[in-house]
Formats: structure tokens, C-alpha cells, sequence
């Protein structure tokens, strides 16, 4: 199953935290917070194991993990002010990079349906087959559900 390589990348990840920089605390619990949330966000939106159970325990893991992590920012002692600002720089374009991510995928996603809508009114008798056909596959499917649960 292909999850499982996914997990040990994750971990990989995790365990070089340790590594980046070892004398600034600020470094490494900005990775592993990062890492931790990255894969928060994909195990909620694949939603990769087989059961419910495996799934939401990974999720419960994930995010006390991230709850755990930054809590811990208050705490850290602070030894090389330099390092620390180049931390809150790197942060900083992070957060940028971010956002332009997700504004890009927002303008994607509507020029995405535009231009789903400009196809649709285009030809909109192949559009309203095409409609009837999704509408008769989904009523057979949930009546073949129905029958089954009987």
C-alpha cells in the first residue's frame, strides 16, 4: 500500500530535525512543526489507511504533535540572537511562499470552472446528456446500495 512510504518519508523527515541546526533550537522546532503540519494536511485530505480507526489516530497523532511542538517555542532559550532572526526571516518567506500557493490554487480553481462553464454553454445539449447519464449512473449505484443493505 502506498501510504506506507509516505510514512517512512515522514519520519526520515522528522529525524533530521535534529540535524539542520543543532545550535539553534528555533530551527529545528520550526522543521519539525512544518514537517508535522505538511503531513497533518495530507493525511486529512487523502485519508490514506483502510480503516476509520487507523486514520483518525494517525490525524489525533499528527495534530498533538503539532500542539506539543510549538508550545514549546515560549520555553526555548534564546543564545544566538542572529540565528533567531534569520529564523523569523526564513519563517517569514515561508509564510509568503505559502500564501502565494494558495492564492494560485484559489485562481486556479476558478479559472478552472470558467472555463468548465464556458465548455458547458458551448454545446449544452452534450452537457445536459452528459448530466442525465451522471444522474442515472448515481441512481443505479444507490439502488444496487439500497438492495444490498437489505
Amino acid at each position: 500500500y502506498f501510504w506506507g512510504s509516505v510514512f517512512l518519508f515522514r519520519n526520515l523527515l522528522l529525524t533530521l530535525a535534529s540535524v539542520l541546526d543543532p545550535a539553534n533550537p528555533y530551527t529545528g522546532v520550526m522543521y519539525l512543526g512544518l514537517v508535522a503540519v505538511c503531513f497533518l494536511i495530507a493525511q486529512c485530505v487523502c485519508w490514506p489507511w483502510r480503516t476509520n480507526m487507523l486514520n483518525t489516530l494517525d490525524t489525533m497523532i499528527l495534530a498533538t504533535m503539532v500542539i506539543v511542538v510549538f508550545s514549546t517555542v515560549p520555553f526555548l532559550e534564546v543564545t544566538d540572537k542572529a540565528a533567531v532572526d534569520q529564523t523569523k526571516e526564513r519563517l517569514v518567506v515561508l509564510m509568503v511562499l505559502a500564501f502565494s500557493l494558495a492564492s494560485m490554487t484559489v485562481v486556479g480553481t476558478i479559472v478552472g470552472n470558467i472555463a468548465m462553464k464556458a465548455k458547458e454553454l458551448r454545446n449544452p445539449i452534450a452537457h445536459e446528456k452528459a448530466v442525465a447519464k451522471q444522474d442515472r449512473e448515481l441512481q443505479t449505484a444507490w439502488m444496487q446500495l439500497m438492495r444490498c443493505s437489505e
